[in-house]
């Protein structure tokens, strides 16, 4: 099927290679006298042309010429071999060399690709000097046009009129734009769809401008995905935390279900963790913190949350800009010499006071060469819950943590957790050093999911009676939640509340916008 240039073209052709074999620059030159607006800016697809009727018969190879490049006769020509050495692509121009290496790629038979080296080299040699190397073409247009030639396909190269251009659409682009349309259609309506974040409800998760994938085919959301849901006629993107059936309340920053404490998935867990603060070591202390020692371990305390420590009110608007911290990660960097130790302490409920009976600590303590993790309850014996040898040497990083009810410790590559119970009372850290330095500290906060009015907060009664004020979810419903808790709008709200089963779209999957963030979403 070809257009009404390209049989130009072969008339043409047929014209030349009357007078006797030739190559493809004395084949070059008479086509561009006789059809210079066909050629103009095509000159890149003799190649493929002439590949096309080699592959159909209509041409054949004669050998070499003196410039060392095939010569291409009628069938019926003499096709006695003349050789002489091809060029050597270190002895051109960078232009000419690198050009005729990407064209090349679009021939399969290695057979051919020396051969056609060797033509397209000269060709670009020729066009190089004179200036006029764009009037080659795109390389990659070229290779696809040898690529078509390979394989037997139609190919329009030359357009003379409008029918032309548009069979050279439909061969060459239509199958590819109707493959692509089909394929987008299929992937919107049946597999997965590109939401646009328009607010800062899931921050630092999910910025405004992101854009995520929303996979159709991944079954029933689970607890903790990130989910877009259909509310009021628009998409909404939320963190799914509740399920029919449950009962859900939120207490302390903490969710519980069915009144246990949701303990989120070490993935979500990092994911939802913010930072709070850090401080660098001045002159042997930390300033904020309170120094006092413990034998011969200096220690540092730290207790100052914004002056929000102990009862507040959830009703009140301070309560979105300041909170106490309740579960944290505490860090510390430093090295640990010969006969040293450093350590981190985190606890809930200060110890030693009658007022807080069931306070509670823990302590990671690293010394040359062990980790231990000591726990503390009030009027106890200290217990080893964890004793390790330390792998590594030299520079140490510390990290203690207690979130969801689950202590977690880590030393460079060693780490540790376990579920234990502690009251609610907000952190109190600390950390120490014996013939050790300090020279950072670090604080991190997790994810405080405030009490905004739908969810009242427990009074004495139900906290002596052990409950947690929940609130249920019908079934058929899902109850979720913002990341950035102190400004989302999801299921706390009363203009929100549980949302139906049946209006979720899927699970974000992917994001895909900007480039810098591009990557799975947890």
């Amino acid at each position: 099927m070809s257009g009404r240039g390209d049989r130009q073209v072969d008339v043409a052709l047929a014209r030349i290679l009357a007078r006797g074999p030739a190559d493809v620059l004395a084949i070059l030159d008479p086509l561009r006298t006789a059809m210079p607006d066909l050629l103009q800016g095509q000159e890149g697809a003799l190649h493929a042309l002439l590949q096309a009727r080699l592959r159909r018969g209509t041409l054949k190879l004669a050998g070499r010429s003196e410039r060392g490049l095939a010569l291409y006769a009628a069938p019926e020509a003499d096709d006695s071999p003349r050789t002489a050495s091809a060029p050597k692509l270190d002895a051109l121009p960078k232009a000419v060399s690198q050009t005729a290496l990407k064209v090349i790629k679009g021939v399969r038979d290695e057979g051919d690709r020396g051969r056609i080296l060797g033509d397209v080299v000269a060709h670009l040699s020729i066009l190089h000097g004179d200036g006029r190397m764009k009037a080659f073409g795109p390389p990659r247009r070229v290779r696809q046009l040898l690529q078509r030639a390979d394989r037997k396909k139609h190919s329009v190269f030359f357009t003379a009129d409008g029918g032309d251009s548009f069979r050279r659409f439909v061969i060459h682009e239509g199958p590819w734009v109707l493959g692509a349309t089909v394929l987008f259609l299929v992937v919107k309506f049946f597999v997965a769809e590109v939401y646009q974040i328009p607010s800062e409800s899931m921050r630092p998760t999910l910025e405004v401008g992101d854009r995520v994938v929303v996979s159709r085919l991944a079954g029933a959301p689970d607890r903790w995905d990130i989910v877009v849901f259909r509310h009021g006629g628009k998409a909404v993107v939320k963190r799914l935390v509740g399920l029919g059936g449950e009962e859900i309340a939120l207490w302390q920053g903490d969710v519980f279900i069915d009144g246990a404490v949701a303990v989120k998935p070490d993935a979500v867990r990092e994911v939802l963790r913010f930072p709070y603060r850090e401080w660098g070591a001045v002159d042997g202390g930390l300033n904020g913190w309170t120094q006092h020692a413990e034998g011969d371990v200096q220690l540092w305390t730290f207790d100052d949350y914004g002056g929000l420590i102990g009862e507040h009110d959830y009703n009140d608007e301070r309560i979105l800009n300041a909170l106490p911290l309740f579960d944290g990660y505490l860090r510390v960097k430093g090295a640990v010499p010969s006969g040293g130790r450093l350590l981190v302490r985190i606890g809930r409920g200060l110890m030693k006071s009658s007022e807080q009976p069931d306070a509670v600590r823990w302590t990671l303590e690293v010394s040359e060469d062990t980790v231990v993790v000591m726990e503390e309850r009030q009027g106890k014996e200290p217990v080893a819950l964890e004793t390790a040898k330390r792998k590594t040497q030299g520079p140490v990083e510390l990290e203690l943590a207690y979130v969801d009810g689950v202590v977690h410790a880590r030393v460079g590559d060693w780490s540790w957790k376990r579920s234990r119970e502690a009251p609610y009372y907000p952190l109190d850290l600390t950390v120490g050093a014996r013939e050790a330095s300090i020279r950072e500290v670090a604080l991190d906060s997790d994810v405080h999911y405030a009490n905004l009015l739908i969810l009242g907060v427990p009074t004495a009664q139900d906290l002596e009676a052990g409950r947690r004020n929940p609130h249920p979810i019908p079934a058929g419903h899902l109850f979720f939640l913002g990341d950035n808790s102190r400004d989302s709008k999801d299921s706390r709200s009363r203009d929100v509340g549980v949302i139906p089963a049946d209006s979720v779209v899927g699970p974000v999957g992917w994001r895909i916008w900007p480039p810098a963030r591009i990557g799975g979403v947890r």
